[in-house]
This record gives C-alpha cells, structure tokens and sequence, in this order.
C-alpha cells in the first residue's frame, strides 16, 4: 500500500487504539491529549509505521473476515506499545534501577526442543521467566495484574478455539513461561505472521533486511519492568526463549551483550514437518485468507526460512565470538541428549555457565515432566509429503548446518559424581512444546 493512502490508514488505528482503551479495565486513565500527543506520536510511529504500512499491502489481498482479525491485532498491539510507552517516560528513573544481568536466552528453531528447556530452566526458583499474561499485557501502572492476567487468559482461550491442535504441538498457559516473540510481535517484528501468510512478502523482506534493536530495547524495558511489578526475592538471573532470536542475533546482543546464550541443535529434517503443521494451524487464525491452503507453499517457504534462520544465526555467533575473542556465552544443547537427560542437560548448562544447581533442582523437573506427558492435549496428524517436503531435497538444503554443525556436535561429558542422582530420570517423550 503505497504512503500517500497508508497515511489515511494510519491516523486511523491510532485514533482506534486511543478510543479502545475504553475496553481495558485501566487503573490510571491515560488523558487522550497524552495519547495523541504528536511529539508522543511520533516516537512511536518511527518504531513501528514502516512494518505496519508493509503488512497492509499484503492485507490488500485478503478478504474481510482475515482483514477484520488482522486490524484488530494491528490495534491491540499499538495500544501495547503505548501503554509501555507511556509507563517507561513516566518511571524513567526507576527503571533505570533495574538492571538485567546475565540473561540466560534459549534459541533456535521451532521445535528444536527450545520450549522443553526454558520451562526447565523456569523451574529454578532463583530464575525469572516472563509468563505469558506479562507479554501480551505489559506494564503495572495502568493494568491491575488479575486484570492482565483475565484478559491473557481470555485471548488464549480465543486463539485455543480458532487454533484447534496447536497446543498439542506447542505449549503455551497464560499463567506459564513464554517466547520473547510476544514482545517482538508488539513492535511488529512478527515472527509467527511472516512464517505463515503467504502475502506477506514485503513485510518478509524488511524483516530481513532491517536492524531491530528497538524492538529488543522494547523487550528489555517489558523485563524491566516485570521486575519491578513482582520484585521475587532471591533472583539470580532472567531465562527467556524465542527462535527469532537467531534471525537477530545481532541485535540481542547488542541490547544484552553480557547474555548467556543456549542454542538448541537438532536434525532439520526431523522437525520440519512439524513446524509446518503447526504455521498450517496458525492459518485458522486468518479465516479465509487469500493464498492460505497451499500447504506446498509453506513447505518450501519455511524450509528456505529455517534454513535462513539458522544461517544467520551461525554468522552473527561467529562475528560476536570473533570481536570478544571469546565462545564462553554460549553452549549448545543436542535435542536427543535433552529428552534422554534433561536433568544432566540442565546440570551441564548450569555448570557451563558457572552457575549454582539448587538442591532441588531436579525433583522439580522430574515432577514437571511427570505432570506434562506426550499428548498431555491431544496429537496431530502430518506427513513430509502433504507438504511437498522431500527427504533429499531437505537434506541438501540443509546439508551445511547437518555436516559441518550438528553431527559435529561433542556428546556430553559424563557429569560428576553428586548426591543428585543425575542420568536416573525417564526420557522426556516427545510430544508439545519441541
């Protein structure tokens, strides 16, 4: 959609995302001239108006119901942003006491094992992981957190009913640790949008093509703020996950240069078809789109995307290792060793990094697995053809990342010798959340 008619657009959702703050339950009632503020405006139009305008052009092509939900996710994450907008200028210097040191980042591509992990990670209780109602609802001054949480609760309930399937494929609880993503999506870096809608492809490029520290800034100031909403005595560290990461990488750790990076290895050919089911049953979410349904489409657009992904990532791990002279942040994890020894993984990570392994570090990870078994919501039911996925094709796709990267892959040391009782665990399943 060209500038000249997105501008009409525009000052539309604006005017939307001021008039639907009526919706939320707000405890401080932002004045509408704060809102509309143009010099407020104009920060947040510099953030976010390019990547808008682009998806437009795309929704040009759909058809009215898709466009409706589309619209409406465009303004529930302009309100977002200006609500967090709003917070960060009126407790600057509060925030500002509220330091992130030493994240620990899960990465790498979806179902890659890298949700299995971070809620292994999140049960250290000296570890602080953003639950899903703090990403979608950001921000304590104007939301009550049993409000936030009601309307997180609300909007998983929505997506459970239009995604039927998904949370067999992919965890996710309002009240439960969640991907980084929902804090990129509301600057509209979106990962989940650009891998499944088949019009998309300018948006597609910016993505690619663009730095995006503001989103990651966006991102730092909505764990600074979780921080200081519930200040949970005894933290030691944040632990946050996403696969976009590795699309920028180097803009993480621009933003977090001391962070703690575990990235998640696993053979591609194995986890595409499921990536593939699983952007099909986001389609559902986008009733009636106009290019959804070629299910040939997205096997090969999301294997190029993957193989994009972790590309990329490979280049800009290089780069930072290269500058600091250092690999020390980061370690890599096996998928396999992961669900045949998630105890001893987490251990050997923790050990990595130098960190303490509490006491009862894994009785509690052996409970979460016992209380979250395969098919715990259900299966799914794909195969490699329906998405015109080939086993040669994808293996010389990916022959670079498989050869020289993850069958290079050192085996775990055995651990040594504690009164954890480590390697004794039953092997995780495979089921949601890899």
């Amino acid at each position: 959609m060209e500038s000249t008619r997105f501008r009409a657009v525009w000052a539309g959702l604006v005017k939307s995302a001021v008039d639907r703050m009526e919706d939320f339950p707000l405890t401080r009632q932002w004045n509408r001239s704060e809102l509309l503020d143009p010099d407020f405006l104009k920060g947040i139009e510099a953030d976010i108006y390019e990547p808008v305008r682009l998806m437009y052009e795309g929704c040009d092509r759909m058809n009215a119901a898709a466009v409706k939900e589309f619209e409406k996710a465009v303004i529930a994450k302009i309100q977002v942003k200006m609500l967090v907008a709003r917070e960060s200028a009126v407790c600057t210097k509060e925030l500002g006491t509220v330091t992130i040191a030493r994240p620990v980042f899960v990465i790498g591509p979806p179902r890659f094992g890298t949700t299995l992990l971070h809620n292994l990670l999140s049960c250290d209780s000296r570890c602080r992981s953003l639950k899903l109602w703090e990403l979608l609802f950001p921000g304590r001054l104007a939301l009550l957190r049993e409000d936030r949480l009601k309307l997180a609760q609300e909007r998983s309930a929505r997506f459970g009913k239009l995604c039927a399937g998904f949370k067999a494929l992919h965890l996710y609880d309002p009240v439960g640790p969640d991907d980084c993503n929902w804090s990129l999506d509301n600057n509209f870096v979106d990962f989940a949008m650009s891998c499944s809608l088949p019009r998309l492809d300018a948006y597609r490029k910016w993505l690619l093509a663009n730095r995006h520290e503001g989103a990651y800034k966006f991102h730092r100031t909505v764990m600074q703020i979780a921080q200081l909403d519930s200040p949970a005595q005894g933290v030691t560290h944040f632990a946050m996950k996403a696969s976009a990461h590795l699309f920028w990488l180097n803009d993480l750790l621009e933003v977090f240069p001391d962070a703690r990076i575990v990235w998640m290895h696993r053979d591609p050919v194995e986890a595409l078809p499921s990536i593939c089911k699983m952007h099909e049953l986001i389609w559902n979410f986008y009733p009636g789109e106009t290019g959804t349904g070629d299910k040939k489409w997205l096997g090969a657009h999301l294997m190029e995307w993957m193989a994009t992904e972790i590309e990329r990532g490979l280049q800009y791990r290089a780069e930072f290792v290269k500058r600091t002279g250092s690999s020390q942040q980061f370690y890599d994890v096996n998928f396999s060793d992961l669900v045949m020894d998630p105890q001893g993984t987490v251990y050997r990570l923790y050990e990595h990094f130098g960190m303490e392994f509490p006491f009862d570090m894994e009785q509690k990870i052996q409970h979460w697995i016992q209380e979250n078994p395969r098919d715990k919501y259900g299966h799914n039911t794909y195969t490699a053809a329906e998405f015109g996925l080939d086993e040669d094709v994808m293996r010389a796709r990916f022959k670079s990342y498989i050869d020289n990267v993850y069958h290079r892959l050192a085996p775990p040391p055995a651990s040594p010798r504690s009164p954890l009782r480590l390697h004794t665990t039953t092997p995780v399943q495979e089921g949601f959340g890899f």
